[in-house]
């Protein structure tokens, strides 16, 4: 029996050696960007040098119908990370992605990842925010996912690795281990495209600005590593814009370009105003999202150390009558609200506009609020066990109105409860100056098809919905339950339920009646 042991444990090292001289290429990390209505970015890292890439998209998990991008191959050059684009999508539909490798197409659980392309023009959506993120093993990503949000913004501060040398895999390396190889933040980012300008942490360190030595390598790593939309300067700040539905987003780039005068560059303020002003010309909502706080009082890490600077945008804004913009920003640990009427920069301080600015931050990071007045409150992350974000929803059903929802939430660790905070509703006008809050009941989307979504005037508990056809039968009838401070309500909708109906909503002791078409 000996020689037999022997021969069987030569021909299993033999067949182990055949099999890692064979392995097949796989993804090892990946995530989502760039999302428009009609295309999508992924980047990827491949665990070896491959020559046969190609992305597979198809709008069931089995991937029964597929089709497939253009072929792609990686090497060292980029340390085997790869970016890949498709266009000719379809709107409004769900997709499912794979990567195929030397002609074979990598289907495990952890090995697809999915997305939502959005509609063309007037079109209600939801999406997550936040910024300062100390560890990416938090279950706040768990709980963003369950709101299932067409997309993530990071504001900046997505890890705390402070990286800063002329060396771009320094750069390159704080990526991966901290971010995108790490549960749940990976599953929340196979599920979810993100949108993500950096801070001081994740650029060059503490504090760092335009003279950091690393600031070449940071950039050179974020145009390789980060699926983002189109950047305006080639090789130069990570500035971009993009729009879902009828709003514009605006996203900044304050540190590679930071120095002790300003933080933008003379191009990217002229950039941020012709995008400013498309916005306006279009008829569409502005969101800026900013990684710094831009209220005072003064602070060397906000927007109130550089006065002169922050009073030229809001001159700018003023003179061109921008009345339709919201400002998302970062880096201030807390969870915080205002409706505008602590923000007027301008010269004479006599804007008739009011800009609402939600700050969300931070998780697994303790509290620091570097200044303002937020009228609706504002809540500092208690301690390193709490992770906070924001949830914004849009209310576009296609007419002269557009409503949001800003909503703050707080979670720990293991999800044992995911708290709303703070939340404040108002809609803008696209034809006339409206700075009032919500008063009235509004619904959307409507048409409406699985879901509609009910946005309060006033907070309540609960919300009790009756659907009535048009000959005067309830059909429907349910009675919802939330936050004390919660003010939009989503209501499931049978599968059995089309046409033209009545739909009865019970809140505060006041009855309100909304016509609802379900397709």
């Amino acid at each position: 029996m000996k020689p037999v042991l022997r021969i069987t444990t030569v021909a299993m090292v033999l067949i182990s050696k055949s099999f890692l001289l064979t392995a097949q290429p796989f993804p090892v990390f990946f995530w989502s960007g760039a999302l428009t209505s009609e295309s999508i970015k992924v980047n990827v890292k491949i665990s070896e040098p491959c020559q046969q890439i190609r992305l597979v998209l198809s709008n069931d998990p089995l991937f029964s119908y597929p089709q497939f991008s253009e072929n792609y191959s990686v090497d060292s050059s980029t340390n085997l990370m790869l970016s890949m684009k498709v266009d000719g999508l379809q709107p409004n539909s769900k997709y499912y992605y794979a990567f195929e490798i030397n002609s074979e197409i990598n289907k495990g659980p952890d090995k697809t990842g999915s997305f939502t392309t959005p509609l063309v023009g007037p079109f209600s959506f939801k999406f997550t925010f936040n910024s300062c993120i100390g560890n990416a093993s938090h279950n706040y990503s768990n709980m963003m996912k369950l709101r299932k949000p067409l997309f993530w913004i990071c504001s900046g501060d997505l890890h705390y690795k402070n990286p800063n040398s002329t060396d771009v895999n320094v750069h390159r390396e704080k990526y991966e281990g901290p971010v995108l190889a790490r549960e749940p933040l990976k599953g929340f980012l196979r599920s979810t495209p993100a949108v993500y300008t950096w801070d001081d942490h994740d650029y060059c360190g503490n504090d760092s600005d335009s003279l950091s030595a690393g600031k070449e390598s940071a950039r050179q790593a974020y145009r390789e590593y980060v699926p983002h939309y189109d950047l305006p300067d080639a090789a130069g700040p990570i500035y971009q814009s993009f729009t879902i539905g009828r709003v514009h987003f605006i996203v900044t780039d304050l540190r590679s370009t930071k120095s002790p005068a300003a933080l933008m560059s003379p191009k990217q303020h002229e950039w941020m105003r012709k995008e400013l002003l498309y916005s306006r010309d279009q008829k569409m909502m502005a969101v800026w999202v900013s990684s710094m706080p831009w209220y005072p009082p003064v602070h060397y890490e906000n927007w109130g150390a550089y006065p002169a600077e922050r009073r030229s945008i809001a001159n700018f804004l003023c003179d061109n009558q921008i009345r339709n913009l919201m400002i998302l920003t970062g880096d201030a640990h807390m969870l915080a609200i205002d409706d505008g009427a602590n923000g007027d920069f301008t010269t004479g301080h006599n804007s008739p506009y009011r800009y609402p600015v939600f700050n969300a931050s931070a998780v697994a990071k303790s509290g620091a609020h570097k200044g303002g007045v937020y009228n609706h409150g504002s809540y500092l992350n208690p301690n390193i066990y709490v992770g906070q974000y924001g949830l914004v929803r849009v209310f576009d059903n296609g007419g002269d109105t557009i409503c949001f929802s800003l909503e703050g939430y707080r979670t720990d660790t293991i999800g044992s409860y995911d708290s709303l905070l703070v939340n404040y509703t108002f809609c803008r006008s696209f034809s006339q100056v409206i700075n009032e809050p919500v008063n009235d009941i509004f619904i959307s989307p409507n048409p409406a098809e699985s879901e509609v979504n009910i946005l309060l005037a006033e907070a309540s508990a609960s919300v009790e919905v009756t659907l009535t056809d048009l000959r005067g039968r309830k059909v429907f009838k349910n009675t919802l339950f939330g936050f004390k401070s919660q003010k939009v309500y989503t209501v499931q909708l049978p599968s059995t339920i089309k046409g033209n109906y009545i739909l009865t909503i019970f809140s505060n002791n006041m009855t309100y009646h909304k016509r609802l078409i379900v397709n």
